[in-house]
């Protein structure tokens, strides 16, 4: 028999002195309550309480055995905790990061994981954020920097961060414009908006496209397989596409202050709700990160 299990059953009715409430707080009801404590009598071969239509009460055995089993539960969490531990520092981790994540950001992520998580092999992947969502569902990825908004179904997401971007442009795409000052989508109308694919975040790429259309931007949109594909339209003069406030700009692009910030990037981090104590912490340490980040470029 599982006695830890059935130990807690004893605890939770020693304690609360009432079925109803017992059950409650193990999230059972009433009857697989009742059979477990019998079993765990018939196995330890004592009677542990006595019980009318109206009380439970504990016998002399019950009272004797209270202290031992409260021992037992706190070991048992004791050896889990442990055995999670240790299989954390067997782990070779690996976090997923959208596309959009730029390469100076994915530095200070994987860092900072790895800081938290000194005796695992931290690795990055990036990748659309369907596929991210999809492989921290499966366990494939201990967790990931997403695009929002996005479909988290049971998954855990960290609050969401807004980071301010820029646009790209090729050099001597818009002549007559001043290079130093603020531009807004209007004024790149003449240009392509070059983005990525709209199957690697439908809800994303939507809701850039509207914003686009609203504020009177490019109707015309190229999509390429990952945003940085993106940069060859860019580079040919023919296309804009947005990049984050305070990352570095390649080499022979233009950089311009959007108007109004109407692009943003917006993040977040997801794991799963099962996940290992040690995966959550990185999860939440990542979300910490993007928030630092954002307060620095601002």
């Amino acid at each position: 028999m599982d006695l830890a299990r059935h130990a807690e059953f004893f605890v939770a009715l020693a304690e609360e002195l009432h079925f109803g409430r017992a059950a409650d707080r193990l999230q059972i009801t009433q009857p697989p309550l009742s059979q477990g404590l019998r079993r765990l009598e018939e196995h330890l071969g004592v009677r542990l309480l006595d019980r009318t239509s109206r009380s439970v009460v504990l016998t002399e055995a019950g009272r004797e055995l209270l202290g031992p089993a409260r021992e037992l539960l706190a070991s048992a969490e004791r050896f889990r905790e442990r055995a999670e531990e240790i299989g954390s520092r067997e782990l070779t981790v690996r976090i997923g990061l959208a596309g959009s994540v730029p390469l100076e950001l994915t530095t200070t992520i994987t860092a900072a994981a790895a800081r938290l998580l000194p005796e695992v092999t931290v690795r990055t992947w990036h990748a659309p954020t369907t596929t991210l969502l999809e492989q921290v569902a499966s366990g494939a990825l201990a967790c990931a920097v997403v695009v929002h908004p996005c479909v988290l179904g049971d998954l855990h997401g960290s609050e969401v961060v807004r980071l301010a971007r820029d646009v790209l442009i090729g050099p001597g795409a818009l002549e007559a414009s001043d290079p130093t000052s603020e531009i807004s989508l209007r004024e790149l109308r003449s240009l392509e908006f070059a983005t990525y694919e709209r199957a690697g975040n439908p809800a994303s790429y939507d809701l850039e496209v509207d914003e686009l259309d609203r504020l009177g931007g490019s109707r015309r949109v190229v999509a390429h397989a990952t945003e940085r594909d993106a940069l060859g339209s860019v580079a040919n003069g023919r296309a804009f596409t947005p990049v984050v406030r305070g990352t570095t700009t390649p080499f022979q692009l233009d950089r311009r202050q959007l108007r109004g910030d109407p692009l943003p990037l917006r993040l977040r981090a997801v794991w799963r709700e099962d996940a290992p104590a040690a995966i959550r912490r990185a999860g939440q340490q990542i979300a910490d990160e993007l928030h630092e980040w954002a307060g620095n470029v601002a």
